[in-house]
Order: structure tokens, then C-alpha cells, then sequence
């Protein structure tokens, strides 16, 4: 089996551990109800938030999303999104 096939099979099974991404995202949501990048970077260490979402969601699990605007690091503001998981 190979490594494309390994992680179709996962997905198959919901495969989801506190150890990994998935099961990381889903505990910090079930804590803290929402997340953006910008936390998923800082607290998770996931760069890739949205990927994840996208994984989870194929799974079964669904989300809101919301666009959020925050300030930016030159004084302005940006829009960024702001995921909700839905149970």
C-alpha cells in the first residue's frame, strides 16, 4: 500500500487522534469555540488551517465560517476567516 493510498484509507475511517492536526483543531474548537490562521499557526503549530478544514469536513464534521476584518502589521485592516465547528 502506498502513501496515497494509507491517507485515503484514513479518511475512509475517520481516523482522527489528539495527536495529529485533525484531533488538535477539533479539541481547540470544542475549547475555545472558534479559530483563524493566524491562531492555528500560533497555538497549533498548523499552517495549513485550511486544509484541515477541508480534511475534516470531508469527514462528516462541519463548520461556519465567517470573514473577520483584524488589523494588519501596517496599520490597516485585512479580512481573514474565522471558523466555527458545528457538532
Amino acid at each position: 500500500m502506498g502513501y496515497k493510498d494509507l491517507i485515503i484509507e484514513q479518511m475512509n475511517n475517520n481516523n482522527i487522534k489528539p495527536n495529529n492536526h485533525e484531533g488538535r483543531l477539533i479539541e481547540y474548537l470544542e475549547k475555545f469555540g472558534s479559530i483563524t490562521s493566524l491562531q492555528a499557526i500560533q497555538d497549533l503549530g498548523n499552517t495549513r488551517l485550511s486544509g484541515t478544514i477541508y480534511t475534516l469536513k470531508r469527514k462528516g464534521y462541519n463548520f461556519k465560517t465567517e470573514s473577520v476584518s483584524v488589523p494588519n502589521r501596517f496599520g490597516g485592516k485585512t479580512t481573514v476567516a474565522k471558523y466555527y465547528y458545528i457538532k
